[in-house]
């Protein structure tokens, strides 16, 4: 397991903001998108129409990382681990972004009705990816998104993060091969504990 501190996930967070999103659960802390909307912070929320209306408390939102560079030292203290308990990486850009993870988002029971699937609070994703299948997780990042990092067991010091791995030919490079996924994962250094005062 590799070590992160806090300055350094940062320095990463910016370094590749053009491509990152900051997902955020609002069900866990709807305040948080309230003050985002105050500062006007660029957020997309993952729903459309009436559903983004009905259920905008608690609904999950993408936020380009760009719009969040210059608050992070403040925002990752105060909501990292909480309501922000996931990171997305994808080049498709934010709208082709928010299309993938709103298609994750609704599922089909084994009994044929239709359900929210709500990866995006970090402790359910936590769980599915112990029963998971690697097709099922395909299926979640398509082919916009290049890899997802989360809170792993509800302990703000600890994440994963899964993405695709590096591609192969396939046979005699004629046939395309199938990109594995790779899964790592790292713990906090130095993750400040404290909330407090800290806001967007």
């Amino acid at each position: 397991m590799a070590s992160l501190s806090l300055p350094r996930f940062i320095a990463h967070l910016r370094s590749d903001a053009a491509n990152l999103y900051a997902l955020i659960d609002s069900a866990r802390d709807h305040s948080l998108v309230t003050q985002m909307r105050q500062a006007n912070i660029e957020h997309h929320c993952l729903f459309s129409g009436v559903k983004a209306l009905t259920l905008a408390r608690v609904a999950p939102y993408l936020v380009p990382m760009a719009a969040l560079a210059p608050h992070l030292e403040r925002l990752v203290p105060y909501a990292w681990g909480g309501a922000w308990s996931m990171v997305v990486r994808g080049t498709a850009g934010v709208e082709a972004t928010r299309i993938q993870l709103k298609k994750s988002s609704l599922v089909r029971l084994p009994d044929g009705r239709s359900a929210y699937f709500r990866f995006y609070d970090a402790r359910v994703f936590d769980r599915f990816m112990r029963i998971g299948t690697e097709g099922q997780l395909r299926w979640m990042l398509g082919d916009r998104l290049d890899g997802l990092t989360w809170v792993s067991g509800g302990d703000a010091t600890r994440t994963r993060t899964v993405r695709h791995g590096p591609a192969r030919k396939g046979l005699w490079g004629l046939v395309p091969a199938t990109v594995p996924l790779r899964v790592t994962e790292h713990h906090w250094a130095d993750m400040a504990g404290t909330r407090e005062g800290a806001r967007p």
